[in-house]
């Protein structure tokens, strides 16, 4: 099982991103008194010309908006007031990936996925440098252990992995990451490979990783890589919210992903013991 993060597991990431949440969270953190204050410069200017960086390395978030909004300052200003900026870019990325929680509704299904001794788990998230630790610790509260990709690669096994770009430099619509995930658990997995996913459909309007063009075009190209990289079926189950009422289309998508899983699930009791699920 596959399971992406901001957006499915965690629909609380992206209301993160509405604009009247991160107006006062400019204001909570103190970005607000460095010139971050309207959502529509914050996306332009800071998070969208840096995200293919900050996707695809070890910079982190925090760092990121330190350097962008500094970056015209005058030395004379970086000597006094860089330490400040850096608190007030460290209490928004914390504050943002603690209200990236794991929704409740899917708390049963990964329970019985993890519990399951012939199922992998797999969060393969496009993300910041500081999310594998943050997701690692969500799953921690629910009592599942986790370890990154690399960290498994090094021999640090779990059942639960967490496959973060930045991590492996690559994203999910390219091959290299797939191949990476492929090759971590070539030994241990074989058989079908179901995938979870909003392939950024459920972002925040001003992200433009989730325009519409560009969902449609990531879930042709992600379904083609999976088929190409891993030997077996594989199955794409879109995770796409209602935009009038997303808290409740949670719930009921779970629900009818979970029920689409359980029947999964009963045919590995009675499939070769050789085979597994990712």
């Amino acid at each position: 099982m596959v399971f992406d993060y901001s957006g499915t597991l965690s629909p609380d990431a992206v209301a993160f991103a509405r604009n009247d949440v991160l107006v006062e969270e400019f204001r909570r953190s103190g970005l607000a008194e460095f010139g971050v204050a309207a959502p529509e410069n914050f996306w332009d200017r800071l998070v969208n010309p840096t995200w293919d960086e900050g996707s695809r390395g070890t910079i982190g978030y925090r760092r990121l908006l330190v350097r962008e909004i500094s970056a015209a300052w005058s030395a004379e200003r970086k000597s006094t007031a860089l330490p400040a900026l850096d608190r007030a870019a460290s209490a928004f990325v914390t504050r943002y990936l603690q209200c990236s929680g794991i929704d409740p509704s899917w708390h049963p299904l990964l329970r019985a996925l993890y519990d399951h001794p012939r199922v992998v788990v797999v969060v393969a998230t496009d993300h910041y440098a500081e999310a594998t630790t943050a997701i690692r610790m969500h799953f921690d509260l629910l009592g599942m252990k986790a370890a990154s990709l690399n960290a498994a690669a090094a021999g640090t096994w779990h059942r639960l992995l967490i496959a973060n770009s930045a991590d492996l430099g690559c994203r999910k619509d390219e091959e290299e990451f797939w191949r990476r995930v492929r090759e971590t658990l070539s030994r241990r997995i074989s058989g079908p490979v179901v995938l979870v996913d909003d392939f950024g459909g459920n972002e925040a309007t001003g992200d433009h990783y989730g325009r519409r063009d560009k969902v449609a075009a990531r879930q042709r190209q992600t379904a083609a890589l999976l088929a190409k990289v891993f030997a077996g079926p594989v199955e794409i189950c879109p995770f796409l919210l209602p935009a009038a009422a997303p808290e409740e289309g949670v719930h009921r998508l779970v629900g009818e992903i979970a029920a689409r899983i359980a029947g999964r699930m009963a045919a590995l009791t009675t499939a070769p013991a050789n085979d597994r699920t990712l």
